[in-house]
């Protein structure tokens, strides 16, 4: 799509996956500090943070994947 607009050249990506290990609790605060997720819930969002930490359970930490995409280009 950036090559087709006619606006930019040189179109690079690239893209990196990486896991992180983090606690259960700080991994259901991510989630409750969601702000994107906060607004588009509504008033589901607690029930939302409940499944997630019904789903964590009692584990004491998480491998979480991670993925970073890049896009580049300069400007025609």
């Amino acid at each position: 799509m950036l090559e087709s607009s006619g606006f930019f050249e040189n179109v690079e990506h690239a893209s990196f996956s990486f896991e992180s290990t983090v606690s259960g609790a700080d991994f259901i605060e991510a989630w409750r500090s969601h702000a994107t997720l906060s607004r588009q819930s509504g008033s589901r969002f607690d029930r939302i943070i409940s499944r997630v930490a019904e789903l964590v359970g009692d584990r004491q930490s998480l491998v979480v994947p991670y993925a970073t995409v890049l896009w580049a280009a300069r400007l025609r």
